[in-house]
């Protein structure tokens, strides 16, 4: 696996661990899309999968 598949799935392995409502959420939304951005992850495509994976609606809405 060279480095950019590595960061990517650094970020894919992060979308499974989203936390329950009320137990770092929001932390876990930053993390990804930390771990987006250095993967190359575009942006859109990051926000889409990063909100598919939330296990509670963004809130506000345009949390993510």
């Amino acid at each position: 696996m060279n480095a950019k598949q590595d960061k990517a799935q650094r970020f894919n392995d992060e979308l499974r661990r989203c936390p329950h409502a009320g137990s770092g959420v929001h932390s876990w939304i930053m993390s990804c899309a930390n771990l987006a951005a250095i993967a190359g992850v575009p942006p859109m495509d990051a926000e889409r999968d990063i909100i598919g994976a939330m296990t509670r609606a963004p809130s506000p809405s345009i949390e993510v």
